[in-house]
C-alpha cells in the first residue's frame, strides 16, 4: 500500500544480516519477494550485493517475480570500490551489468567501504572522479542518486559550471528524520529541485528504532517534506532489530511492515 499514493519501497539491505560483516548475503532474494509485497511495500531498493553474489538464473526468476507481484526493481544501491583491482573491476562491471538487465529507476551509490560500515559514506574526492569517468557506460538515461552532505552540494555545484548535461543525472538522496529541522527546511528550500529520494529510518542514542518510537522526529520530517513540495519516492532503509543478536528476515520483514503501516496511519494527517 502506497503512502498517499507516494511509491514507498523496501530496501533489501534492511532485510540483510551480513550486511556490515564483510560476509556474504545470508538471504536469496528471491526467496522474500512474495511476503515482501504481501506488507504493502510498491516497490525494491536492490542492494547490489544480493544481485552480485547470485546466477543469471536467478536473475531472471527476481525479474519474473517482480513483474508477476507487481514489485518493481525500483532501485539498485551500492557501493562503489574506486581502486583498480580485478575484484573491483568485476564488481562494477556487474553493476553495470544488473543496472542493463534490470533498468531500475536510478543507482544509488555510496563509497567502496559502505558495507562494512553502520554509517554510510557519500561518494567524494578521488573515487567521486573515478566515478565519474566510469558511469559514462551506464545507459544516458540512467539517474544516478548520491548522499547528500555539503562535499556532494559542493560536487554537484562545480558539475553544474561545467556540463549542465552530466550534471541533470545526477539526483539528492537525503535522510531527513535524524537532520535537524532548520537544516532540512534549509535544504529543501535550496535544492528540493534536486531531491529524488528518502531513505526513511530512524536511531535513538544508540539503535535503530521504529518509526513509531520516533514519532514526534518522523512527522515532523515529512510535514518539512511535503510543506516544501518534495515530490520523489521514498525507502524504508533500516528499522527496528538492525545489527541486534539474533536478527533474522522474518523478524525484520515484520518490523518493516509495523513501518510502512504507521506511515499509512498518519500520512493523510499531514496533508
Amino acid at each position: 500500500m502506497a503512502i498517499s499514493n507516494t511509491p514507498l519501497y523496501l530496501s533489501t539491505l534492511l532485510l540483510e544480516k551480513n550486511r556490515w560483516n564483510g560476509k556474504g548475503p545470508a538471504l536469496l532474494l528471491a526467496d522474500h519477494m512474495e511476503d515482501i509485497a504481501e506488507s504493502g511495500f510498491v516497490g525494491l531498493e536492490v542492494w547490489m550485493n544480493h544481485l552480485y553474489f547470485i546466477s543469471r538464473s536467478d536473475w531472471e526468476i527476481i525479474r519474473e517475480k517482480a513483474q508477476d507481484l507487481d514489485l518493481p526493481i525500483a532501485l539498485i544501491s551500492s557501493d562503489f570500490p574506486s581502486d583498480s583491482s580485478e575484484k573491483s573491476r568485476r564488481f562494477r562491471d556487474g553493476i553495470l551489468e544488473a543496472c542493463d538487465y534490470f533498468q531500475p529507476d536510478g543507482l544509488h551509490v555510496t563509497s567502496g567501504d559502505f558495507p562494512l560500515k553502520k554509517e554510510k559514506s557519500p561518494i567524494s574526492g578521488p573515487a567521486w572522479q573515478s566515478f565519474r569517468d566510469w558511469s559514462r557506460d551506464l545507459s544516458r538515461n540512467m539517474p544516478v542518486f548520491i548522499d547528500f552532505n555539503k562535499d556532494s552540494l559542493s560536487l554537484l555545484d562545480d558539475m553544474t559550471s561545467k556540463s549542465r548535461d552530466e550534471r541533470s543525472r545526477y539526483r539528492l538522496v537525503v535522510e531527513p528524520i535524524d537532520m535537524p529541522p532548520v537544516e532540512l527546511a534549509r535544504l529543501l528550500g535550496d535544492y528540493v529541485q534536486d531531491i529524488s529520494h528518502v531513505h526513511l529510518h530512524a536511531k535513538d542514542a544508540k539503535n535503530w528504532v521504529s518509526l513509531r518510537d520516533a514519532r514526534d522526529r518522523v512527522l515532523e520530517a515529512i510535514a518539512i517534506l511535503k510543506k516544501k513540495g518534495y515530490k520523489g519516492s521514498w525507502s524504508l532503509y533500516l528499522t527496528r532489530g538492525t545489527g541486534t543478536t539474533g536478527e533474522s528476515v522474518d523478524v525484520m520483514l515484520d518490523n518493516a511492515e509495523r513501518d510502512l503501516n504507521f506511515l499509512n496511519s498518519v500520512w493523510s494527517r499531514l496533508e
